[in-house]
């Protein structure tokens, strides 16, 4: 794989779609910004997912989150339905956050 000059990127981001500067820019914006909130918070762990998930791996989902609640490590997730709903329901489960 061929690594690119970050500088030329974002030149030809701004050549060929001005708007897909103006978008690349606010999405690093916003993720700085994030970051920095999130440096205030004690660790934790995130879940990312699916609305549609496999039941083997909703046990798998529900054990991990209820065993990071019971060891008092926060759960966090996108809040949707799904992986993410079901790791919320075992972090609280065990009488964790999430």
């Amino acid at each position: 794989m061929k690594l690119h000059d970050p500088t030329d990127v974002i030149k030809t981001i701004a050549r060929e779609n001005p708007y897909g500067l103006r978008d690349l820019l606010k999405a690093s914006q916003n993720l700085h910004e994030g970051l920095a909130k999130l440096a205030d918070l004690p660790g934790g762990a995130v879940v990312f997912g699916s609305s549609k998930i496999e039941d083997r791996y909703a046990d798998l989902t529900f054990k991990v989150a209820y065993e990071l609640g019971k060891r008092g490590i926060p759960v966090s997730t996108g809040g949707s339905g799904g992986s993410m709903q079901i790791a919320n329901a075992g972090a609280h489960a065990a009488g964790g956050e999430s």
